[in-house]
């Protein structure tokens, strides 16, 4: 495979992860912390890991719409983590993103 495929894998399952439910109450839980905001590429952002509880810091790489049905578009983002390697790069939905502020940061080191 090619790395365009791989991206375009990889998209494609992020689609598919998107449409759930759950995305839309993650979103509205976090939004006092400036979860789900919008981010420019080279911003800097905590990407909040739902397995772990934890959230890693990371800029964004990329940005894309892409069409979740229904008549909905949904925000991803590529992100590279700080300090790992562009193979651990991955697609994420903007719920799972906050900015990382020196407030935000110092919180997630707590």
């Amino acid at each position: 495979e090619t790395e365009d495929e791989d991206e375009a894998a990889a998209l494609m399952m992020a689609k598919h992860a998107v449409a759930s439910s759950a995305a839309s109450a993650r979103s509205s839980a976090r939004s006092e912390h400036g979860v789900g905001r919008a981010f420019r590429e080279g911003a800097s952002v905590l990407v909040f890991k739902e397995r772990s509880d934890l959230s890693w810091s990371a800029k964004v790489t990329m940005v894309q719409e892409i069409d979740a049905g229904g008549g909905r578009s949904v925000t991803m983002y590529r992100v590279r983590y700080t300090g790992w390697s562009s193979r651990f790069d991955e697609w994420v939905e903007g719920a799972l993103l906050s900015a990382a502020t020196p407030t935000a940061v110092e919180e997630k080191e707590t």
